[in-house]
């Protein structure tokens, strides 16, 4: 029998979840998007479609916390087939499923970019991926508490980032 917990018995602190959401939007919304969307739309209002995604954000959470309490116990997953009955529920479970591969693959693929024009310039794009995809296989297979832990370690050095950039 594995020493690794499963996900449902997992739990994280309220300071490591703030770590995590908060590194999340960092990269996210403060570094990476604003700069894609305003080379893509070239014009400065970017502000308008990023206000708008944010509350579109905040309610998809707001339903989603309230389906937790309404399911206590049970994942996404689990609560989804129950709410939309089970093939719906399973289209939306797969679908999701494909939707985060995609997400996740685009932004490995931004962070290969990114280092390939930074520093590693003659470096093929799948040899700077594998460390990423390794990494991401060994943290998902060691469970929330590697992720978060990672998370952690990097907090600091991503809010020393966060002032340099936003007062320069």
């Amino acid at each position: 029998m594995s020493n690794i917990p499963s996900m449902k018995q997992e739990k994280i602190s309220t300071l490591q979840a703030l770590f995590t959401v908060t590194s999340t939007v960092y990269a996210v919304g403060i570094v990476s998007l604003p700069r894609t969307i305003a080379e893509k739309t070239q014009t400065p209002d970017v502000w308008q479609g990023l206000l708008l995604a944010t509350l579109l954000g905040i309610g998809v959470i707001f339903i989603h916390v309230k389906l937790c309490h309404r399911f206590p116990g049970k994942t996404f997953y689990e609560f989804n087939p129950v709410i939309a009955g089970k093939f719906i529920g399973f289209l939306i479970n797969i679908a999701f499923i494909v939707f985060c591969t995609m997400i996740c693959s685009l932004v490995c693929r931004m962070m290969a970019e990114f280092l390939k024009g930074l520093a590693l310039e003659r470096t093929p794009i799948s040899m700077i991926l594998l460390p990423f995809l390794l990494l991401i296989g060994y943290l998902t297979w060691g469970g929330l508490h590697a992720m978060v832990r990672l998370i952690e370690s990097f907090f600091p050095f991503n809010l020393y980032c966060f002032f340099i950039v936003d007062h320069s």
